[in-house]
Formats: structure tokens, C-alpha cells, sequence
């Protein structure tokens, strides 16, 4: 049985597991998502039309219905997109990344729906 990176949130895998091309791709997308973060939009409370592959963003409000971003919004999760598909994992209280739009870089606050406190603003 496979012992779970709490860090990555992916499984760790053992000699003699197989893994399987999804597998594989599932834990390059969780390695991708935790490096630098440049986040398009925190702001958005649907997923865009037409995002770029490797484009993340911090889904807010409540994305709802049949919504790709259904159930992972009050700011609480990053999304990616690659390949026609979205990524998601949990953002973590002390975590800093930029905001693109907004031409900060903030730090994650705490609770269920994270506060994002600006450290440096930028032109």
C-alpha cells in the first residue's frame, strides 16, 4: 500500500507497485503546483473559457453546477489546467505566490476560505 505525501498530498510508491501512465502524470502535475505560483486571477468564481495549459488560479465565491471548478472555490484551492483538464490541491497557511492580475505577492492566510495578505506590490 502507498504512503501519502501530506506535503504534495500524492502517494509515495513502493518497489514492485505498478503505477500506470496516469499515475505518473498526476504527481508531475502535484511537482508543477508546488513551485513558483504565478496565479493568472484570484477573483474568478467560474473557470475561464479558455485558459492556457499550466494557467493557475485561485477559484473564489462558490463555483457551482456543472462548473469544472465545482466545490473548490472560497479560495481555498489552486487550479491548474493542462491538457484540457483541471488540477487542484489545497493551498497551504504561510504559502507565497504572485498574482498576476493584481501585481502582488501575498502570503496565505489561515482558515477554510485563506485571507491574502500582500507582502510587495510591483509596476
Amino acid at each position: 500500500m502507498a504512503t501519502l505525501n501530506s506535503y504534495l498530498n500524492v502517494d509515495y510508491y513502493e518497489e514492485g507497485m505498478s503505477l500506470g501512465h496516469a499515475k505518473i502524470n498526476e504527481l508531475v502535475h502535484a511537482l508543477m503546483m508546488g513551485g513558483t505560483i504565478v496565479v493568472e486571477d484570484k477573483d474568478l468564481t467560474a473557470a475561464p473559457g479558455s485558459p492556457t495549459d499550466y494557467a493557475m488560479y485561485t477559484p473564489a465565491g462558490t463555483p457551482g453546477g456543472g462548473d469544472a471548478w465545482a466545490g473548490k472555490g472560497g479560495s481555498a484551492y489552486l487550479a491548474m489546467y493542462y491538457g484540457l483538464t483541471w488540477y487542484f490541491r489545497q493551498l497551504r497557511q504561510g504559502e507565497v505566490f504572485t498574482i498576476k492580475d493584481e501585481k502582488k505577492v501575498v502570503v496565505v492566510g489561515s482558515g477554510s476560505a485563506p485571507d491574502f495578505e500582500t507582502v510587495y506590490t510591483y509596476t
